[in-house]
């Protein structure tokens, strides 16, 4: 992860996720939350559970594809059941809520 002043960002492959200052006071003053905060806070906690586990005990899904809920229920839904079927091996698997809650199936 790299830091410097004015901006947290996050590379992964060839991804670049950015969050500004201005995001991180909205976060802590409870204002919002948002995409680039999730796949952030995701990346990191998928970095902590190899480096502890040694494996890849964790799996993901897409905070895009269920913040969408709402709108396209069915197809968050196949997604989630997609994404089950292909991490079963997975301990834990974690997404974003559109609630911003956190959710894991075990």
């Amino acid at each position: 992860m790299v830091i410097n002043e004015s901006t947290y960002n996050y590379r992964e492959g060839n991804t670049v996720s950015y969050l500004t200052t201005v995001e991180i006071r909205q976060i802590f003053r409870s204002q919002w939350l948002n995409v680039v905060v999730l796949q952030i806070w995701r990346s990191f906690l998928y970095q902590c559970a190899t480096e502890i586990e040694g494996t890849k005990v964790v799996g993901f899904m897409c905070p895009v594809k269920l913040l969408d809920y709402m709108h396209n229920t069915r197809q968050s839904e196949d997604y989630i059941m997609h994404v089950l079927k292909i991490q079963e091996e997975k301990k834990y698997i974690l997404g974003a809520f559109y609630e911003g809650l956190l959710f894991a199936y075990d």
